[in-house]
């Protein structure tokens, strides 16, 4: 048994069992995804392992908190490398090469050159059985252990997270589409959408903040004014200078109002659509619905349906009536009477 387990045997505790453990079918899962990683994507080294995109693969991973998978993934991880054949380590050292231009670039996992010592230095016996009983303590289980480099940003957290997207109907010819704002996300008047390419794509306009537009607003206290030559303060003068030049550059327009707008993303739909908002009933509306957080995100929503061509008008029938000729004294050849 581990020290965490005889302790936990010492104070009359139950000791808890990770339910990912190496000796369960879905310790064996995991394992299988390290030694796959060229399919999976989940590599046995780097700081990543154990990452949300690995937590998040498999709902049989998420019968655990995100730490416990992550403290679990680091130990099974290094029993994949240890299982990995030596043409792997070659292969991972090319791939690493290319990208560096640095052919002993290795992970540092498969730097060592000796892995008994880095478990002797570890406290573990080097056959892994540790591994197969991993033991989570009260304390351990509500801390922050383990989680080193778990700060470390994964891609799949920020990937698309700010562009739009749809769910279709099985139908196929309904789909709701969410947008995801910003700019003066409280605005409901700072944000327009266009159909374009023949209602088969949907661009959101967002107009550009005032205070985009503004060196005092974005870092100056507010009371500064600029001279006939322009701002005194250097950093205040860099600035200006920078958000006219880009201006410039961007052939900006402002509308009426002074405003200046701008494509902020642009959205392609499956099907060619009716040019019109519609709710959930569809009913077609004449603005988007937008919800928010409470923290800063915001977001705008609406449905759209599949367009279909316009019905023909049925051809106008014309009919006859009887009419009679009324007498040479009632009438002349342009009177007629209708009965």
């Amino acid at each position: 048994f581990s020290s965490k387990t005889v302790a936990c045997h010492a104070r009359g505790i139950m000791p808890k069992v990770s339910a990912i453990s190496i000796n369960t079918p879905v310790g064996q899962q995991i394992l299988s995804d390290f030694k796959n990683w060229r399919i999976t994507g989940f590599s046995p080294w780097g700081k990543n392992i154990g990452g949300v995109c690995h937590y998040k693969s498999s709902q049989a991973y998420q019968i655990v908190s995100k730490n416990a998978f992550r403290s679990q993934a680091i130990k099974i991880a290094e029993i994949a490398r240890k299982q990995m054949p030596a043409h792997e380590a070659t292969d991972i050292s090319d791939a690493r090469a290319a990208d560096t231009g640095n052919d002993t670039n290795l992970p540092i996992d498969l730097e060592k050159t000796n892995p008994q010592e880095e478990d002797e230095e570890d406290g573990d016996d080097g056959d892994g059985g540790d591994d197969g009983e991993y033991i989570l303590s009260e304390e351990e289980s509500s801390s922050d252990d383990g989680l080193d480099g778990f700060e470390a940003i994964d891609p799949c957290e920020l990937h698309n997270s700010r562009e739009p997207f749809f769910s279709q109907y099985p139908t196929g010819d309904k789909l709701l589409a969410i947008f995801p704002l910003d700019g003066d996300v409280l605005d409901t008047r700072a944000h327009k959408f266009e159909f374009v390419d023949n209602n088969t794509r949907i661009q959101r306009w967002g107009k550009v903040p005032k205070e985009r537009q503004n060196c005092v607003a974005l870092i100056g206290l507010g009371s500064e004014e600029p001279t006939t030559l322009g701002f005194t303060e250097v950093d205040l003068m860099v600035l200006h200078v920078e958000i006219k030049r880009r201006l410039e550059a961007n052939k900006y327009k402002r509308d009426k109002n002074g405003d200046i707008w701008e494509i902020r993303a642009t959205l392609q739909l499956p099907f060619r659509c009716n040019p019109e908002l519609y709710n959930k009933s569809g009913k077609s509306i004449t603005s988007f619905r937008m919800m928010n957080n409470g923290r800063g995100f915001s977001w705008g929503y609406f449905w759209v349906l599949a367009w279909s061509p316009p019905k023909p008008k049925a051809a106008k029938r014309i009919g006859g009536q009887f009419v009679k000729n009324l007498s040479i004294d009632e009438s002349s050849v342009y009177t007629e009477k209708t009965y």
